[in-house]
């Protein structure tokens, strides 16, 4: 008995521009000081449309951000494909690839040496190093989105490995 499974990916172009007053904050497309953001935290339950809120975000803003460079880190080949040329539905968004999971903020480090991102998109934040090395990178003033799985603000809080990538020291609950 052999098991297949397939996964295809959901693209829903404009779907980010329902939070398009906060993408444009967090890229610091807005003149408005009050309204800048330095990074965007993209919060769901698994299957909840943050990875297709994600790539239509990379989509949008490599489009809106021409002089710009947006730079996705992909580890599951879930925003860009599998392929080595990158999927349309991120437009002119630059790919990284991940080996595997374990990599992954070795490879968030890496896409900011080599591509010098103003934007840097990130699928799934999974382990405290992945925190760690988006948060290294927020602090060199590169702009985050990011997605993360958690029921909601107050779990992910709750949440030891997660809470610090809200300003927390300690988990609150």
């Amino acid at each position: 008995c052999i098991g297949l499974t397939y996964k295809v990916g959901s693209y829903f172009p404009g779907m980010s521009l329902l939070a398009e007053d906060k993408l444009w904050a967090a890229a610091g497309l807005v003149n408005d000081a009050n309204s800048r953001l330095s990074s965007l935290l993209v919060i769901g339950k698994p299957g909840s449309g943050k990875t297709a809120f994600l790539r239509d975000a990379s989509c949008q803003l490599a489009k809106r951000m021409q002089s710009k460079r947006v730079t996705v880190v992909d580890t599951y080949n879930d925003l860009a494909g599998a392929d080595i040329e990158s999927n349309h539905s991120i437009g002119n968004a630059k790919k990284c690839w991940v080996r595997d999971i374990q990599s992954q903020a070795a490879q968030v480090m890496q896409a900011s040496r080599s591509h010098h991102p103003d934007v840097l998109v990130v699928d799934e934040l999974l382990t405290p190093s992945d925190v760690k090395a988006v948060s290294t990178l927020i602090g060199r003033g590169v702009t985050v989105v990011a997605g993360i799985s958690a029921a909601n603000l107050p779990a992910l809080a709750e949440n030891a490995i997660f809470c610090s990538i809200l300003g927390l020291t300690k988990p609150h609950g």
